[in-house]
């Protein structure tokens, strides 16, 4: 079957971006070396340089991804459609939060920038500002694209195969968006870990075998909860919505007391770079104020879309039920 133009235009365009995330883990690697050169200007600590390894890792995973989902989209496999449909999904929620951030960071004024001096750099950040939400809005709009494209029945068809029918997963959409995005929180998780990092949760400050302890509960729920996700089991679906309204409460516990987040960025300043003086920063509680009430709201839409494919969940519950023995249904 002839390929549609939409596919093989998509499929160039993810290809783009495989490449693109292979140049940024290559420029990452690049930067590690340049670090820890004898005349770098800024001696970082050891640490920094693991992080931004794990961080090129990960690029190249993603990499590995989008690459192997084009080559899927140009045979038009039926698992590559599936595959650029839950990459859209991300990049459209990813792009979107991103770029929303940035528009409010446009708008924000930044603190310590008195005088004229300081009036032509407010002005400079606003316009990197802008940049930064134009590329995020354009990775949204791609985003777009795709699940409204592969969503339409004539690029279904393209996807059919010879027999001219097309498997449709029980699963929707965004339910295996969500699914992915709880499976890379539970590798950054991990990653944290072993960054010598304080922990910031609930109003309080962690560190040590405290800090590993409580990094490794969230990435245990948050791998169960992409597994489970995925699968459409329903204790996945209830375990995601209490890590929901757990985080609200703790984005609100931060709201009230913004006196720990500055806390804690000083001791991330200062554990990053040794000896540097905390700058004052006047207005930097009202930035926290704007990014956890942005990241509340994703979480209460989040758990609106949860909550709207309730019964999906259940009917999985039934198809698993019918599926069983006589004897085991018993």
């Amino acid at each position: 079957m002839k390929r549609p133009a939409g596919v093989v235009a998509s499929a160039i365009v993810l290809g783009l971006v495989g490449l693109l995330q292979i140049v940024l883990a290559l420029g990452m690697a690049a930067a590690v070396v340049v670090s820890r050169g004898e005349k770098a200007v800024v001696q970082q600590p050891a640490w920094v340089g693991g992080m931004m390894w794990a961080v090129c890792a990960m690029f190249v995973l993603l990499s590995a991804w989008s690459i192997g989902t084009t080559i899927g989209v140009f045979r038009l496999r039926q698992w590559a459609r599936v595959s650029i449909l839950v990459i859209g999904a991300c990049m459209a929620l990813f792009g979107g939060i991103s770029m929303l951030l940035f528009v409010v960071m446009m708008f924000v004024p930044l603190p310590g920038m008195e005088g004229p001096q300081g009036a032509s750099t407010q002005v400079v950040m606003r316009v990197i500002f802008a940049v930064f939400a134009l590329v995020y809005a354009a990775m949204a709009g791609v985003g777009v694209w795709w699940l409204v494209y592969f969503s339409r029945k004539k690029a279904r068809a393209a996807f059919a195969g010879e027999a001219g029918e097309l498997v449709e997963s029980r699963r929707p959409l965004l339910i295996s968006a969500l699914a992915v995005l709880c499976l890379i929180g539970a590798v950054s998780c991990v990653l944290l870990m072993f960054m010598p990092l304080p922990g910031a949760f609930m109003g309080m400050i962690f560190r040590g075998w405290q800090k590993v302890a409580l990094y490794l509960v969230f990435a245990s729920v948050s791998g169960a909860s992409g597994i489970g996700l995925w699968q459409l089991k329903e204790w996945a679906r209830r375990l995601q919505l209490a890590c929901l309204a757990l985080g609200v409460v703790n984005y609100v516990v931060m709201m009230l007391r913004p006196g720990i987040m500055t806390a804690y960025q000083a001791e991330v300043n200062q554990t990053m770079y040794p000896g540097r003086p905390e700058l004052a920063m006047p207005g930097r509680n009202a930035m926290y104020f704007v990014i956890f009430g942005a990241s509340m709201l994703v979480m209460i839409g989040v758990a609106a879309v949860l909550h709207h494919y309730r019964e999906r969940f259940r009917e999985q519950v039934v198809v698993e039920q019918a599926s069983l023995p006589p004897e085991s249904a018993a």
